[in-house]
């Protein structure tokens, strides 16, 4: 049975409910561990459509930016100044995760447009509808040959479904058939044209599905409470912090260095050091006067009193220190 596409409501409803998971723990989460609960929100879509799953890389981008899908090497682009930033507004939030959303649905038209090719309905000079080898359409749509395998695995069963329901055949017309000229000069000169971009039919659908999932999120934020936590130093900052506190006049060596200084030099602590051992020299020196003939009774006696005069003399030094 052929699985739901990203447009439809229980897709982007549970969607919706994982951002809402994310964004109550966004502050007391760690930016590695935003990154996965992220990646695992997309993934749960992907997986739900039966999509192949995208790459990720996290990078800094231009801050007006959230993300971007890089079809070539199926992978979305999500910017690093969005995800690890500790404070980030609830209207920034929704935003990040809807365009994320909207660049996954890019994913979705280019994996439907290639179902449509493989099943011979889609064609332009380059993909005449009879070379269709996996090969030869990964080559000509510019996608990873694994994506075109993994469409091909799914059958026409699949395809019977997505070209009634979406309109595969616009999106493909616009980004490798008869306006693909339009689309590429619409590209080149988005600033000025960027009405056109928005008109495109590829992007009238994305940003249709982006507005529907805000419209998800925002009602269920409504009555989230993030969980506020204290912004952590980054590990720059707490390196400079342990050197200080090592290093310098005040700092753990220099405290360490004085206080064995103090020890030393403590005047009642070294005359008690002295006495007891030369105390302890003498005794020695005076057993030592014992000859091996004198082996007697009384010998072991005084040799016995040394040891039990050596056993003080360790605990005496060590109450001295």
């Amino acid at each position: 049975m052929p699985s739901p596409t990203m447009s439809e409501a229980d897709v982007m409803s549970a969607f919706a409910q994982d951002c809402v998971d994310i964004y109550r723990d966004w502050q007391r989460e760690a930016p590695a561990r935003r990154r996965s609960a992220i990646q695992d929100a997309i993934r749960t879509v992907t997986r739900s459509t039966a999509l192949p799953d995208f790459a990720f890389f996290f990078k800094k981008m231009d801050a007006h930016m959230n993300g971007h899908f890089d079809a070539q090497n199926w992978r979305l682009d999500i910017n690093s100044l969005k995800s690890d930033v500790h404070g980030l507004t609830q209207a920034d939030f929704v935003s990040f995760c809807s365009v994320l959303y909207h660049e996954a649905r890019h994913g979705e038209q280019w994996y439907r447009c290639a179902q449509g090719v493989l099943a011979g309905e889609l064609t332009n000079p380059w993909l005449d509808g009879i070379d269709v080898r996996p090969a030869h359409i990964a080559s000509t749509m510019y996608f990873p040959l694994q994506i075109i395998q993994h469409a091909e695995a799914r059958g026409l069963v699949s395809w019977n479904k997505y070209k009634v329901e979406l309109p595969v055949g616009t999106w493909f017309d616009s980004v490798w058939g008869a306006n693909r000229v339009h689309r590429g000069n619409v590209l080149t000169h988005l600033q000025t044209m960027y009405v056109q971009y928005r008109a495109l039919p590829e992007e009238v659908d994305a940003w249709n599905t982006q507005f529907a999932v805000e419209a998800l999120i925002n009602p269920l934020l409504a009555g989230v409470a993030q969980h506020v936590v204290e912004a952590a130093d980054p590990v720059s900052s707490l390196r400079d912090q342990h050197a200080k506190a090592i290093g310098g006049p005040s700092g753990l060596e220099a405290q360490l260095k004085q206080v064995k200084l103090k020890h030393v030099v403590r005047p009642e602590s070294s005359g008690k050091v002295g006495a007891l051992a030369q105390g302890h020299v003498a005794k020695m020196a005076d057993a030592s006067k014992v000859g091996i003939s004198e082996q007697s009774e009384p010998t072991r006696l005084r040799v016995r009193e040394l040891v039990k005069t050596q056993n003080n003399l360790i605990k005496q030094l060590a109450k001295s220190r």
